[in-house]
């Protein structure tokens, strides 16, 4: 699963690009179930891609 977890994520980020956390906010939002578990996943694995991309901080 965290796999396809993988490939959903990055498919979202080069398609939607800075906004893919908020096209995953949305489906979050309107999710049940499992399906806002996976959406959540999703979420998680764009936070902590985001961070690694940060610069360290000073």
């Amino acid at each position: 699963m965290d796999e396809r977890i993988d490939a959903l994520a990055e498919g979202l980020v080069k398609r939607f690009g800075d906004r893919a956390m908020d096209v995953v906010i949305r489906q979050f939002d309107a999710a049940e179930g499992e399906v806002k578990q996976v959406w959540g996943r999703i979420m998680e694995w764009l936070i902590l891609h985001r961070e690694e991309k940060r610069p360290p901080m000073e």
